[in-house]
């Protein structure tokens, strides 16, 4: 199963810090890395800030 990770979720990641990440990066262990996507969307997202 791919599961597709949205905007919110990168910038969750990007931080590195807080109670969210330590939260997303538990569940996030718990499945190969093969297992997760990010859209094209996205990357424009974070491009136009």
């Amino acid at each position: 199963m791919k599961y597709l990770l949205d905007t919110d979720h990168l910038s969750i990641l990007q931080r590195q810090a807080g109670a969210d990440y330590n939260n997303l990066s538990m569940r996030m262990a718990q499945y190969s890395l093969s297992d997760f996507a990010v859209s094209i969307v996205m990357f424009h997202e974070q491009m136009i800030g």
